[in-house]
């Protein structure tokens, strides 16, 4: 936790009080990943990216059906590969 406070105070430098800490992690999470098109995200992160569970995006992983990165016994996702698995959803509608 200590340097993470040192890299807020380096993106403000006022002094960072305890109760607004997590406020601003957020903050600055949120930042870097929207921002970073090859940013890594966790798999409760890209769940809550594509709207589904932690369960559906694991069964997915195992079928490859959507690539993953194992980091030590985690699953990791890229926005890309999110935002390209979506596209593959997609149905079109019938025109009448």
């Amino acid at each position: 936790m200590f340097w993470l406070r040192r890299l807020l105070r380096q993106k403000n430098p006022q002094r960072i009080k305890t109760n607004t800490c997590s406020k601003e992690v957020a903050q600055l999470m949120n930042t870097s990943i929207t921002n970073e098109p090859h940013a890594l995200l966790t798999l409760a992160e890209a769940a809550e990216r594509i709207r589904s569970t932690d369960r559906h995006l694991k069964m997915l992983a195992a079928q490859r059906k959507i690539t993953s990165y194992v980091v030590g016994k985690q699953l990791r996702f890229e926005l890309d590969d999110l935002d390209r698995y979506l596209s593959t959803c997609k149905r079109e509608a019938v025109s009448q």
